[in-house]
Order: structure tokens, then C-alpha cells, then sequence
């Protein structure tokens, strides 16, 4: 085989494994605004989609995430990380993520991915707080 046809084959297969991971983004995310959710928890969901898909889309696995049950563990765990290590979010956000993700997975048919939540700190609410 040429050079040329391994190439023209590669970008083919970049442009269809594009065009899956944009096609369930899509779906899921007009599902998740077709959900009897309130805005608040809707809006964080729908980034959390979007940012996957595009780094999905970069990611050496690709749309195997989206296909097959046993590459959206890795895939989810990856997505998590920076969350946590580079952008320092606390536990609460950093869970967010993975939660948003298990969404789209759900809704895709693939059940929620294999990653483990922050610990989350234990603090009485701010009304039971004496000064």
C-alpha cells in the first residue's frame, strides 16, 4: 500500500470517528435538554459533554470510548485527571465530570464507566455554624 492511500485512509478514519463521537454528543445533550432537570445542574452537565466529546475526539482511543464498553473506563479516567491534577478543582467539582460522562455513557447504551469518586469533606451546613 502507498503512503498516500495509508494516509488518505487515516484522515477517513479520523472523520468518521469524528463525526460518531460529534453525532452522540449531539443526541445526548438534546436529550439532557429535553430532561426534567432544573438549569442549575443542566448547564455544568452540558460543558462537561461537550469539553468530553472534544477531547474525545483527540484522545488516542477515540470513538472506541463511545462503542465499546471496555475503553470508556480508560477514557473517563483520563478525562478526570486534569480536572484534578492541572486545574486543581476541588472534589466536588472534580466529580462532576465523571458524573456528566456516565450521562452520555448511559444514554449511549454503554452503563456508567468504572472510575472512583473524590472523597468529599464532611462539614455541618453553613446554618448550623455557631460564631
Amino acid at each position: 500500500m502507498a503512503s498516500s492511500e495509508r494516509a488518505k485512509t487515516a484522515s477517513t478514519d479520523r472523520q468518521s470517528a469524528d463525526h460518531l463521537i460529534g453525532g452522540a454528543i449531539k443526541r445526548c445533550l438534546r436529550d439532557l435538554d429535553g430532561a426534567t432537570l432544573a438549569e442549575r445542574p443542566k448547564n455544568p452537565y452540558a460543558q462537561h459533554i461537550t469539553a468530553y466529546g472534544e477531547w474525545l475526539a483527540s484522545w488516542k482511543g477515540g470513538a472506541k470510548a463511545i462503542v465499546k464498553p471496555r475503553a470508556q473506563d480508560p477514557a473517563s479516567r483520563d478525562f478526570k485527571r486534569p480536572s484534578k491534577v492541572e486545574r486543581g478543582w476541588k472534589p466536588a467539582s472534580v466529580n462532576r465530570a465523571p458524573a456528566a460522562v456516565d450521562r452520555l455513557n448511559r444514554f449511549i447504551g454503554l452503563g456508567p464507566a468504572n472510575v472512583t469518586c473524590e472523597p468529599l469533606t464532611r462539614a455541618a451546613p453553613r446554618a448550623f455554624m455557631t460564631d
